[in-house]
């Protein structure tokens, strides 16, 4: 088992393409990770497939299918409308964004570093897929899904999920690992689609201390990563995954994680 710790590019291995799905933290980790790239002096645009409320914090580029040009302030955000009914922000067709990645590549932009936003989960814990979602774009390099720290060890109800209709069975049940397995089978990370892309699954939350007898310690966030590791189940390695999988516990706010990688 290589386990291992740091921020959140880092957990995200660096990489130049990177999209965010889920619940719990999504928002917040695409602010974190832009801007951890930006301090190490990389050119960095943000961006969503879905609708996310504006951020002051960057730069904003609005365009339908023209993606910002290499002489727009870094970071910047990349949209295609604001919505003044709902106050966000709408972003660009999937589609658009892989082209827009694929041609800054062709033009010599390739140092540009892309963290998208590919999913909606309205402020729940937790989130099911439609079959026409996450929108996630084909050029990612490494894929997040994030859900709520809060959710281990407590009862899981519906109003925790989005879409809780989709699976059911898992509310009324306790999560801990065999329902974290069960929920990641049915999740983008076993989705054929996808298998290109390594892929990060994120507990998020305030789970280090910030003062005595608060928070976990670090052993303990490797305790609850080794019992994923310990109840993995038989499907896992016959299931056609992604290329690498990194099960990782952190506070997206704090832009800190420990994690381990499974393959």
């Amino acid at each position: 088992m290589t386990t291992g710790s740091g921020g959140l590019w880092e957990m995200c291995h660096k990489a130049g393409v990177i999209t965010f799905v889920g619940a719990g933290g999504k928002t917040t980790a695409v602010r974190q990770v832009t801007e951890e790239i930006d301090r190490c002096g990389f050119s960095v645009i943000a961006s969503t497939t879905t609708k996310v409320f504006p951020d002051g914090r960057f730069s904003p580029w609005q365009s339908a299918d023209v993606p910002p040009g290499k002489e727009t302030a870094s970071p910047c955000f990349w949209y295609a409308e604001y919505l003044e009914d709902e106050g966000k922000w709408r972003g660009p067709g999937v589609h658009t964004v892989d082209r827009a990645i694929a041609a800054r590549r062709r033009s010599g932009g390739g140092k540009s570093r892309w963290v998208i936003e590919g999913d909606g989960a309205r402020g729940k814990k937790l989130k099911l897929w439609r079959t026409d979602e996450p929108q996630i774009p084909l050029f990612t390099e490494c894929a997040v899904l994030v859900f709520s720290s809060e959710l281990w060890g407590n009862l899981i109800r519906e109003g925790d999920i989005h879409r809780p209709e989709i699976f059911p069975a898992l509310s009324g049940e306790v999560w801990k690992a065999a329902q974290t397995w069960a929920y990641l089978k049915i999740s983008p990370v076993f989705n054929s689609s996808y298998q290109e892309m390594a892929w990060v699954v994120f507990s998020n939350g305030p789970v280090f201390p910030k003062a005595p007898g608060n928070g976990m310690s670090e052993e303990a966030v490797l305790g609850r990563l080794e019992d994923l590791g310990r109840t993995e189940p038989d499907w896992l390695r016959q299931a056609g995954g992604p290329r690498h999988l990194r099960l990782a516990v952190g506070d997206a706010k704090e832009g800190r994680a420990l994690w381990y990688d499974l393959w």
